[in-house]
């Protein structure tokens, strides 16, 4: 398994945990990024469009640094 995996499935939950302290623990509220139609129609959700497209950033701003 590559490196980009594990780093892309920590960067998601993450935002996941991020949604669920913005509802106060009581759902997952998107945390209101910019998220196109398309990832939330490919995802099934806003919230897991949210998240994907969010990892997916933060892994190309990591991969520059290692």
């Amino acid at each position: 398994m590559s490196i980009e995996v594990p780093c892309l499935l920590i960067s998601n939950e993450f935002i996941h945990s991020l949604q669920h302290l913005n509802g106060d623990l009581k759902g997952v509220e998107p945390l209101g990024g910019l998220v196109s139609a398309e990832a939330v129609s490919c995802f099934g959700s806003l919230q897991e469009a949210e998240a994907y497209t969010h990892s997916e950033q933060d892994w190309k701003g990591v991969a520059t640094l290692i």
